[in-house]
């Protein structure tokens, strides 16, 4: 089949990249493509696109080895946004951009949600791709096509999709999948000893929404990296006046390099702003601290005795980069404690219950639990008895139907978890099996550019442009993961680096428990951990935890998985049960000693797909150094369609190959300096910009803290 049909799951910001970089590769090459994105919302942007309106959730208690759980989950006909009231990126706009699709040069640096959803729907309407895209579409299941008697007419992929609007069932078949339907809608609660006895609320971060709700209460927070830290400052300022908040148009954080970007830059690095020279420390100390609030509370200061005092709980196992500073003024009103051990039931001298912690400490005035403590990874039309999720084993854990009672029946049956396996050496493709993509998995990136590259080069191999494209091809080593290297000997004597970013405030990964989860097959139940914030520490050892800078997430578009042959503690992630008797990679594994233990949970559990900086940057040119040669190729049609030539791709390498088209040796300076022009224009897509690795170095300098206080 020449004409090929490929699909994309999920419009937001990796599916739009997608969408762009496969209509045009196959129009570079000449080649029929029909391209269907299935998008469940009513617009493009994924995470976000929020509804800004209160979040409903349902509630699943499970009960088993002595561990309580809970899940989550929206009610039917509902899909709420992890996004909240005040969110901002933690990565400067221009970083954040893709390559080809720059922010307004008069964008705030830390932009709010709206700011990135109007960008998102700005680049679709650019490159025309909401032509390809049908809305208030859900996937319901995604499997093998079953196998013909006349196979060569039979696409690989089938999709069966359900119209929100008409209520339709529809069935399509397609030679390739993305899958981009994001990680930040499965929240994940860790088991606790006694947790479905606590007679108070409990939520996941997912559905908060707005510090208001909260104002009078006693609050716990459990996670205190980005989610939880935002969360817990939010709801603590609501005991301050009005006149410690500034509003947005007070944050003094848009012109530490205002980009007045020149298109006409063959770099494309943004410039300063001609008005403003200053440098960035000089512009940050303008302002002592800022917030993330875009409008401030309103009374008076509040204390204690009155009745409309918010107290904040932050547990957590230690200090974050995201931790509260003595000079901020929510800081008062936020005390940190340690890590939840178990729950004990109402009585009569403590009707709220008791919070046992792990210091002994017992806490019996708590009305809120907010979990702020991570997501599964979440593939709802991945069924558990279809091809080839029943051999491939991607996931280990699965939707049982007990978890959607009056929600999304037809999750039922899909994978989850939170760590993922079964993927191929470039942490893209399913493991021999390159006809299916799953972008952004990786961990501590900037992901729309990094969506944009990967998606380059599966848009390169699906439109047959990388012949000798291997099957196998070996990753250069990362220094900073230890997963990376050739031997568990290695995992004490790397350390992890100290540079790192994250994309937005909420939808981050938080492992908490070294233990099984209640659904798994076997293990010790002593709940160790509620927050992944002991990852923080070097993998040198548990003594060195003062590094708080290692924290990272993909993205509220990124994805984060794990693919790796050693064995390491399942800890307490899997909270549903356990695919047994599926296939032999679904049982149970055991626990190494004491080695993972000393290495960050984050990191045995993510394992390779942990991207200590400046490691991004080199896997994103390794993977432009596999389009080197197709680059040329389609550099060289272009510019023989430019001049007039009506010659094909496949005349035209045809007469490469006979030595017609490029000529050697002396003589032929002409065609060298033309070849040398083409490498330059290209230059774009054969190295990271210098300015994006220079920006990125300014966020480890601390340049978010500076200009947002935190």
């Amino acid at each position: 089949m020449t004409h090929k049909r490929i699909a994309i799951i999920g419009a937001g910001a990796s599916g739009l990249t997608s969408i762009k970089q496969l209509i045009d590769t196959f129009q570079r090459v000449g080649r029929s493509v029909d391209v269907v994105c299935y998008e469940s919302k009513e617009d493009v942007g994924g995470v976000w696109l929020s509804d800004d309106v209160p979040k409903k959730y349902l509630r699943k208690d499970i009960h088993q080895n002595d561990q309580d759980s809970i899940i989550v989950y929206p009610p039917i006909g509902t899909d709420p946004s992890p996004m909240y009231h005040g969110l901002r990126t933690n990565l400067p706009y221009d970083l954040m951009a893709y390559r080809d699709h720059l922010f307004p040069p008069d964008t705030t640096t830390f932009p709010d949600r709206k700011t990135i959803l109007n960008y998102l729907q700005s680049y679709a309407s650019t490159f025309s791709l909401y032509q390809h895209i049908q809305f208030q579409t859900r996937v319901t299941r995604l499997y093998l096509s079953p196998k013909s008697t006349d196979s060569d007419n039979v696409r690989r992929w089938t999709i069966q999709t359900n119209n929100l609007k008409t209520f339709t069932t529809s069935i399509d078949t397609f030679d390739h999948v993305v899958l981009s339907n994001g990680h930040y809608a499965e929240g994940y609660i860790p088991s606790i000893p006694g947790l479905s006895s606590f007679p108070g609320k409990i939520i996941h971060s997912r559905y908060y929404l707005d510090p208001e709700e909260f104002r009078g209460k006693n609050v716990m927070v459990v996670g205190s990296f980005a989610s939880g830290s935002d969360l817990s400052r939010q709801i603590a300022s609501l005991n301050l006046p009005s006149s410690h908040l500034p509003n947005s148009s007070q944050i003094n954080q848009q012109t530490y390099s205002s980009s007045s970007t020149d298109p006409s830059s063959s770099s494309n690095i943004p410039s300063t702003s001609p008005t403003d020279k200053r440098s960035a420390a000089t512009l940050a100390s303008s302002t002592s601290w800022m917030t993330q609030f875009d409008q401030p509370t309103s009374g008076n200061d509040i204390t204690t005795g009155d009745e409309k005092y918010t107290k904040v709980y932050l547990s957590a196992s230690s200090q974050t980069q995201y931790s509260n500073t003595p000079d901020q003024p929510w800081t008062p009103f936020i005390k940190f404690v340690p890590l939840i051990k178990s729950i004990s039931p109402s009585t009569t001298n403590h009707t709220k219950g008791i919070i046992n912690l792990q210091d002994d400490q017992q806490i019996s005035d708590v009305d809120v639990i907010i979990f702020a403590t991570g997501y599964y990874f979440s593939l709802p039309f991945c069924k558990t008895t279809d091809e080839p999720w029943i051999s491939n084993g991607i996931l280990k854990s699965y939707i049982d139907d007990g978890e959607r009672e009056n929600g999304w029946k037809d999750e039922i049956g899909g994978l989850k978890g939170l760590k993922m396996e079964g993927l191929d050496e470039l942490l893209l493709f399913l493991k021999n099996d390159n006809s299916i993509a799953f972008p952004v998995l990786q961990y501590q990136i900037v992901p729309f550019p990094f969506a944009e590259i990967q998606a380059r080069l599966f848009s390169f191999l699906w439109s047959d442009q990388l012949p000798d494209f291997s099957k196998h091809p070996e990753l250069p080593p990362n220094p900073s993961n230890p997963y990376s290297q050739s031997s568990n000997s290695t995992l004490h004597s790397k350390s992890v680096p100290s540079s790192s970013l994250n994309t937005a405030h909420s939808a981050h990964f938080s492992t908490t428990s070294t233990d099984k989860g209640p659904h798994s097959v076997s293990g010790t139940n002593d709940v160790k951990s509620l927050d992944s914030n002991n990852d923080s520490a070097p993998i040198s050892g548990p003594d060195n935890i003062k590094d708080p800078d290692f924290v990272g997430t993909s993205g509220l578009d990124g994805h984060a998985v794990a693919s790796h042959e050693d064995k390491t503690a399942e800890t307490d992630l899997e909270g549903s049960k356990l695919m047994t008797g599926l296939h032999p990679s679904r049982t149970n594994q055991p626990i190494e000693e004491k080695q993972d233990a000393q290495i960050r949970k984050v990191v045995t559990m993510r394992q390779k797909l942990v991207f200590g900086a400046p490691y991004e940057w080199t896997y994103s040119e390794f993977l432009m150094r596999l389009m080197d040669e197709a680059e040329d190729r389609l550099a060289k049609l272009e510019q023989g369609r430019k001049v007039g030539s009506h010659e094909d791709l496949e005349g035209m390498e045809k007469k490469e190959r006979n030595g017609v088209e490029r000529q050697e040796g002396e003589g032929n300076e002409r065609g060298k300096g033309r070849e040398e022009v083409e490498k330059k224009e290209l230059d774009g897509w054969r190295k990271v910009e210098i300015w994006r690795r220079e920006r990125r170095e300014e966020i480890a300098q601390g340049l978010r803290k500076k200009l947002l206080g935190y």
